[in-house]
């Protein structure tokens, strides 16, 4: 397992959720802790009640006390939902309106090893037409397609490996 995975897997965010309870809960104690040593024990070394200093004291410990309730309720009920969330189970996909692939007829030309393409959806002259990967027919296939209207011209492995030198006389597209 490597730190990549450890980290988009679903145990990362469980342990850190689990740390943060765990945290929360320490300070929790901690600040119980130095409010009965400031209520009871500096009493006994002779300090005095004061509204000035308790008043502040007491709200900053409020704040504290509540700030650490929420982060714990929060925690645990992220943690109650992430274990219920079963994992494995692919997420289901959206359905995709499929649209018909739009193929043209295409015209090639060639004179030696020249060759040039034309597109019969928008006319225009290309010699070296868009390589894509066509997935409509579930396993992906290359097909060339015209950079000007997204028309499938034809299978681009018959003319992957030829050099394409344009035509003077024409308008094309590189």
């Amino acid at each position: 397992m490597t730190v990549k995975s450890f980290l988009r897997g679903s145990r990362f965010p469980r342990i850190v959720l689990l740390v943060w309870i765990a945290c929360s809960v320490l300070v929790f104690f901690s600040q119980k802790s130095i409010d009965a040593i400031v209520n009871g024990t500096l009493y006994n070394y002779h300090l005095t009640f004061d509204e000035a200093w308790y008043q502040p004291y007491s709200t900053y410990t409020n704040v504290l006390y509540y700030s650490q309730y929420a982060c714990m309720a929060l925690s645990g009920v992220a943690l109650a939902t992430g274990f219920l969330k079963k994992d494995g189970v692919p997420k289901e996909r959206p359905k995709i309106k499929e649209e018909p692939v739009k193929t043209a007829p295409v015209r090639e030309e060639t004179n030696g090893r020249n060759i040039v393409i034309s597109c019969s959806t928008c006319k225009r002259y290309v010699s070296k037409p868009l390589v894509m990967l066509d997935f409509s027919e579930g396993k992906a296939k290359l097909v060339n397609v015209c950079p000007y209207c997204n028309a499938v011209l034809g299978s681009a492995q018959k003319q992957r490996d030829q050099d394409v030198i344009v035509d003077p006389g024409k308008e094309v597209t590189h």
